[in-house]
């Protein structure tokens, strides 16, 4: 589970071509895995990853780029390359690529 704060800004005065805006995102938050329930049922550790190994709680920074299509009024679609670091032993990276509706609230 990945829960977290983040905010968005928007790079240009005005989107091109009138609906499409380029956007930057920070966020932050904790990233918790349970793993103990998976261990239980396959009896084995499958994972050679620390976060897949044990149980564990961890601070995350977000940082991303994205797009986002306007639709109608302010809902759209967005697509975001985001990277979610861990800093507990040691820094990771853990890229992910989203897609999905947006909407300001």
């Amino acid at each position: 589970m990945h829960a977290g704060l983040q905010s968005d800004v928007t790079l240009l005065s005005q989107p091109w071509f009138g609906r499409v805006m380029p956007i930057a995102s920070l966020g932050a938050g904790v990233l918790h895995s349970n793993v103990d329930a998976v261990h239980e049922m396959s009896g084995a550790v499958l994972s050679p990853v620390p976060l897949g190994t044990r149980s564990t709680t961890r601070v995350t920074m977000t940082p991303a780029a994205g797009l986002k299509l306007a639709l109608w009024r302010d809902f759209g679609l967005r697509v975001d390359a985001r990277d979610l670091v861990t800093f507990r032993d040691g820094t990771r990276h853990n890229w992910q690529l989203t897609a999905g509706l947006s909407f300001p609230f």
